[in-house]
């Protein structure tokens, strides 16, 4: 970060009216700054199905190209940011039963 860079961000944090602003290896440090809602919070795919299942609900993914289990793994991950638990079960060659578990 360049020197004037540096003297912008101090001079729009002053502008702001932020108290206790400081500078440490070319970041400002800024206090009492409201935190906006993330874009990267909409649900995804897998958490707006988990949604509307109840405990004991299912429903089958194709795994026919999936060797790596990338769905099943997302659908994990989307269930842990929900609280849910999920278990999926092979019922053939290319397909899995995920059920939501708890």
């Amino acid at each position: 970060m360049s020197a004037i860079t540096l003297m912008v961000c101090a001079s729009i944090a002053m502008e702001k009216k932020m108290s206790n602003v400081k500078t440490v290896d070319d970041f400002v440090i800024e206090k009492n700054v409201p935190r906006v809602k993330s874009f990267r919070s909409r649900p995804g795919k897998w958490q707006k199905i988990l949604k509307a299942m109840e405990i004991e609900d299912s429903f089958l993914i194709d795994e026919t190209d999936d060797d790596n289990m990338k769905q099943m793994n997302a659908i994990r991950a989307a269930a842990n940011s929900l609280g849910f638990k999920v278990k999926g079960i092979k019922e053939s060659e290319y397909s899995r039963r995920v059920y939501r578990t708890a």
